[in-house]
């Protein structure tokens, strides 16, 4: 494929006062030239978009506005949700999308989005892996609004400089818009991206260059105060009807244009959504998201490192126990950001209180990301955990980690290559094997995509702020766990047809994918091989079929679904078929299926996954998740139908009023929770919550309930 030029657009400032309330009227808009035509990314890329979409950018000493006017062949506009930060009101709704490079060095940046009913969407870029990652957790200050019309409809936002993170030296910024015309389902790009890289790939933005340099701000000091009232009765430990006042709060500090301190002092995420449980039926934990706000900013510097299953940082291990409960964090500091522009770093310091048996724990996290030969990377890790007190005459314990990986990524983002090389050190830890290392290549030219990874973890290899999940094996018969050394291969290969016509299919391919491990010492230990074939329909809809050969090396007594009965060490082969198909997501009504059957361990398993939801667009929806496992292991193993059913119902009542309640009924772990949450966005990043959780048993007899009233308000200085 030959080389795409990026589109360029020159930005001009402006003097007039600019309303942002998508009314589109002041001379200036009238006067600044608009973008050139969008190109068509999906799915379809070749030519220029059908549908016209108009841009225009300007700025003052405050503020970087841009004006949108999408046109439209129908009346009505799609809008499934007025939730922020959603994907139905952003991805699956008509939408507009800034994307931002400001630093333009194709590594990190921001994106801004606002649907045709004015539901906001913003988030962090990452370039990882020759993919383009959004983390859409980072909130900060920004000013949007849309208005429709008969046949187009428009979005005015101001994105206040002391939002971003820039080099006030630079006049060029990279910079790409998206158009999502959910009418349909066709994606539109102002600078052209090739159909199979997503639309916000940082590989294919374009130029925006300042008439003359943003002026940088001599004070930039954000201070985020929160009060909360909460209400506990807790029957598992006998704390009835206790109520605390708690007070702390958060500082964001621009120390440059480039570089942000972020302090939190006494923080708390009772308004943070909970974990949505799963049936565990394999022998390894399983990978809960990170969902406090905290520790999501500029989070790809510190977890982009290792592979998946293999973490070498990974933020939950602080201020949470195994079980996903809080332990009291005293306070924390952050700085992240560019020293150059070549090179990004990240500091992260955190100190806990002790808590019943944990101990104090300081916890230091620092990270590297030093740009080299274009879009290539150099990046470092190094992670502390100290004990800060310690038991009777015990040493204070330790663990640290440091490492260093290097990623290759060609200019048209087609092949990737990455080395990882970590090491770690233990008090106590007499195990010579203590490294994690490895490397992964990538290729995707559209039509075909490979990859391969090998990965090998020592037996002594320990990161306490890690996830390794692959590494620990619990011993059922001992109740002890073990460690054992291993390493993993999993090559795979993709072809994609995609038509050249508007048909049923959007796009269809078959993939060939396999996974094999070996514990070190051991001999096998997993090996997996499957064969699919999926399709995207035209619709939006999703339908994939697939089979997979499974075989697994118990090499401790495993228990599965009984706590009275474990697996026998040895070797277990099977084989399972499985079938997924989900309706079209933009209708009021749809619904997804997933059904897997074949033999299991020494039996069979059976398992669906029901999802059916309605929506009176874009106000209520309400869904429910019924997952059901039939497992039969045979009279000498046990058998055990499991049942997880969560329904869901969430109100939309404006762009700033949200109300969630969200439950779940999990016979495996023979638990029913509640929890129900109100959100007032009563001022631009100022919030009012109101929660209520409620915990039962399998017989519904109460374990903990709890209310928070709390109250957050950002101030700039």
């Amino acid at each position: 494929m030959s080389e795409i030029t990026p589109s360029k657009y020159h930005v001009y400032k402006t003097t007039e006062k600019i309303m942002i309330d998508g009314n589109l009227e002041e001379s200036v808009w009238l006067t600044t030239p608009s973008t050139e035509p969008f190109f068509n990314q999906w799915p379809l890329e070749t030519g220029k978009a059908k549908i016209k979409t108009e841009v225009k950018i300007t700025f003052n000493d405050t503020y970087l506005y841009f004006s949108f006017k999408t046109y439209q062949d129908k009346a009505n506009t799609t809008t499934l949700s007025l939730k922020r930060d959603s994907a139905e009101a952003n991805w699956l709704s008509d939408s507009v999308i800034i994307l931002l490079d400001p630093i333009n060095r194709k590594s990190n940046g921001f994106i801004f989005g606002v649907n045709s009913g004015s539901a906001q969407f913003e988030g962090l870029l990452s370039a990882q892996g020759g993919h383009t990652n959004t983390d859409s957790n980072w909130d900060n200050k920004w000013y949007s609004s849309a208005k429709v019309y008969e046949n187009f409809w428009t979005a005015e936002i101001a994105i206040p400089f002391k939002s971003l993170r820039f080099n006030s030296t630079n006049k060029v910024w990279g910079v790409n818009f998206v158009r999502a015309d959910m009418q349909n389902n066709h994606f539109s790009t102002w600078s052209k991206v090739p159909i199979n890289f997503d639309a916000q790939d940082m590989g294919y933005f374009g130029e925006m260059t300042f008439e003359e340099l943003p002026k940088s701000k001599t004070s930039n000091i954000s201070l985020i105060p929160y009060s909360a009232i909460n209400h506990i009765t807790d029957n598992e430990t006998g704390t009835n009807n206790a109520t605390n006042i708690d007070f702390g709060g958060d500082a964001k500090i621009a120390l440059s244009s480039s570089l942000n301190l972020d302090l939190t002092l006494n923080p708390d995420f009772s308004n943070v959504d909970v974990d949505q449980q799963v049936i565990n039926l394999t022998r390894f934990d399983i990978f809960f998201p990170e969902r406090r706000n905290f520790f999501l900013e500029n989070s790809d510097l510190f977890t982009s490192f290792g592979t998946s299953g293999i973490s070498p940082f990974f933020s939950r291990r602080i201020g949470l126990d195994d079980s996903g409960k809080p332990i009291t964090i005293i306070g924390g500091a952050r700085l992240t950001g560019n020293l150059i522009e070549s090179l990004r770093v990240g500091i992260l310091n955190v100190q806990t209180d002790r808590d019943n048996m944990f101990l104090p724990n300081n916890y230091f996290v620092g990270a590297f990301q030093k740009n080299i030969f274009g879009r290539s990377t150099i990046k470092g890790l190094l992670t502390n955990r100290v004990s800060t007190s310690k038991r009777d005459n015990d040493p204070y314990s330790y663990n640290r980690t440091a490492g260093l990986e290097t990623e290759y990524l060609s200019n048209n983002g087609f092949l990737s290559v990455k080395g990882i090389f970590h090491k770690s050190f233990t008090n106590g830890n007499t195990a010579d094997d203590d490294t994690f290392l490895g490397g992964h290549f990538s290729y995707n030219n559209g039509k075909i995509i490979t990859s391969a990874g090998f990965y090998r973890v020592g037996q002594g290899y320990q990161s306490d702020l890690g996830f390794v999940p692959r590494l620990n094996h619990f011993n059922a018969e001992t109740e002890l766990p073990e460690k054992i050394g291993f390493w993993r291969l999993n090559p795979q290969i993709s072809y994609l047809f995609r038509p050249k016509v508007k048909s049923w299919f959007n796009q269809q391919s078959i993939r060939l994918a396999s996974f094999i491990s070996n514990g070190l010492g051991r001999g096998k230990m997993d090996r997996e091989f499957s064969l699919e074939y999926n399709a995207l329909l035209s619709s939006t809809g999703f339908f994939l079929i697939g089979v997979k050969h499974i075989g697994i090396n118990l090499f401790t007594p495993t228990r599965l679904i009984d706590s009275n009965i474990f697996l026998p060490i040895g070797q277990y082969k099977f084989m399972e078929a499985y079938f997924n198909y989900t309706t079209d997501l933009r209708k009021d009504f749809r619904s997804g299926t997933n059904l897997t059957y074949g033999s299991f361990y020494t039996g069979t398993k059976l398992s669906l996954t029901q999802s059916l939801e309605y929506r009176f667009a874009p106000w209520i929806n309400f869904g429910v998740n019924y997952s059901f496992n039939n497992v039969q292991l045979g009279d000498t193993y046990g058998q055990e139908k499991l049942h997880l059913i969560i329904p869901k119902f969430e109100v939309n009542f404006a762009n700033n009023l949200f109300w969630t309640t969200f439950s779940q009924y999990n016979s495996q772990s023979d638990s029913v929770n509640i929890n129900s949450r109100i959100q007032w966005r009563y001022n631009s990043m100022c919030d009012f919550f109101i929660v209520y959780s409620d915990n039962y048993d399998g017989n519904f007899i109460n374990q903990n309930r709890g209310v928070v009233l709390k109250l957050t308000y950002w101030l700039n200085i």
